[in-house]
């Protein structure tokens, strides 16, 4: 894994992680190695959150399914194709299924 990479990853997760998060920052850094080793360019993406992988790959377009808990809109346990705008054909769940039971 390059150090360089690394550190970028860490300086971006600082202000957006809790400490008990840092152990996401290696498989962060790992995704974006992946991403980039494999030129991993996505064309409409499914945004489940902002999820810090985000910030390591760029894609064209997007369908926005961020859970509001105010409007109880977006609820991924009635996810339906409607909603979710065309075929995404990329996808981050890292952070968000582990509130999904």
């Amino acid at each position: 894994l390059d150090e360089q990479l690394f550190e970028d990853v860490a300086s971006k997760a600082r202000p957006k992680f809790r400490e008990s998060d840092a152990a996401r920052v290696p498989a962060v850094a790992n995704f974006a190695a992946y991403t980039k080793n494999y030129n991993i360019k996505p064309k409409h993406v499914l945004l489940f959150g902002h999820d810090l992988e985000l910030d390591f790959i760029t894609w064209e377009t997007e369908a926005d399914y961020r859970y509001i808990r105010q409007k109880d809109a977006n609820d991924l346990h009635r996810l339906s194709p409607e909603i979710v705008n065309g075929t995404p054909d990329f996808s981050v769940l890292g952070q968000t299924l582990e509130h999904l039971y």
